[in-house]
């Protein structure tokens, strides 16, 4: 029953790995053309500080970033998106000057004034698809049953190949009941 839930819970995540990973391939294509942009402000309940958190696709990167400034600077808290055509705006370049970046991954802290600072992290969307590409193919990998085995629990059948004895399933029933029966 263990091995079950197991079995069930490790195919479902990979189901979501593999739902997340073709997500951000589309996410990943369409950052060339356009940009999305999230945006979230808040005032964190009159503290004197404004706050504001943004998520952005552009040029193949996720982009977050979190700043915090005086709040006489900031506008009304709130959410704040949209979508920009082209995806080309000087303000939304993932390499800004004073950062630090490889292969486009991107890191960017920076004092804005007195009080203000602002933090920006890119990553790349090639990393995040390695990524949840990993879990789907070793599931598929996994569940491809090997030679000598049985094709429902895995038992080795080579002492015993007319009938699985962890399962009870005869290979030949497994067979037939996947549609590949053997004619003779």
């Amino acid at each position: 029953m263990r091995r079950r839930l197991f079995r069930w819970l490790f195919t479902l995540a990979a189901a979501v790995s593999l739902v997340l990973f073709l997500a951000t391939a589309v996410m990943w294509v369409r950052s060339y053309f356009v940009l999305d942009d999230l945006l979230y402000a808040s005032d964190r309940g009159g503290s004197g500080s404004y706050y504001s958190y943004r998520l952005s696709s552009i040029d193949g990167c996720l982009r977050v970033g979190w700043s915090r400034r005086p709040y006489l600077s900031a506008g009304e808290p709130g959410f704040y998106g949209g979508v920009s055509l082209p995806p080309r705006q000087p303000w939304m370049s993932p390499l800004q000057p004073g950062g630090c970046s490889f292969a486009k991954f991107y890191f960017l802290y920076r004092d804005l004034d007195v009080n203000g600072q602002h933090t920006d992290v890119a990553l790349p969307y090639w990393f995040l698809a390695v990524i949840l590409i990993i879990f789907p193919i070793w599931r598929l990998v996994r569940r491809t049953p090997r030679g000598g085995c049985c094709a429902k629990c895995g038992y080795d059948l080579r002492a015993t190949p007319e009938r699985c004895p962890e399962c009870g399933i005869a290979p030949a029933a497994m067979l037939t009941r996947r549609g590949a029966a053997v004619h003779s």
